[in-house]
């Protein structure tokens, strides 16, 4: 799954081939792993979890700590989702594209 090759199965013991699949996913896994290592508050800072209208496609969560937040969408469809939520005090967001794959992921970070 981490390289878009579904033919390897499930299993946590077996090596991870980045030269197969999709070669757009190694770059996407390196800036969302650089993202999290570069913030606290994506690793152990709180997390509060955020009711959305479509809850059964879409997660929503912020994540709280080290002077930033995160609002955090992620998509459990393979079709684009809109929904809407109930946003924290203070939004207002700032997009943090991953250019990696286009539209597959976004971080959002309030503007000061």
């Amino acid at each position: 799954m981490e390289v878009g090759n579904a033919g390897g199965g499930v299993n946590p013991h077996t090596r991870i081939n980045w030269s197969g699949g999709d070669p757009r996913f190694p770059r996407f896994y390196h800036q969302l792993l650089s993202l999290r290592r570069d913030n606290p508050a994506l690793r152990q800072e709180a997390m509060t979890w955020l009711p959305n209208s479509t809850s059964s496609q879409l997660l929503t969560y912020t994540r709280i700590g080290g002077g930033t937040e995160f609002l955090v969408e992620i998509n459990l469809s393979l079709d684009p989702v809109r929904s809407t939520l109930q946003a924290p005090v203070g939004s207002g967001w700032t997009e943090v594209p991953f250019p990696g794959i286009a539209g597959a992921a976004h971080a959002s970070l309030p503007q000061v």
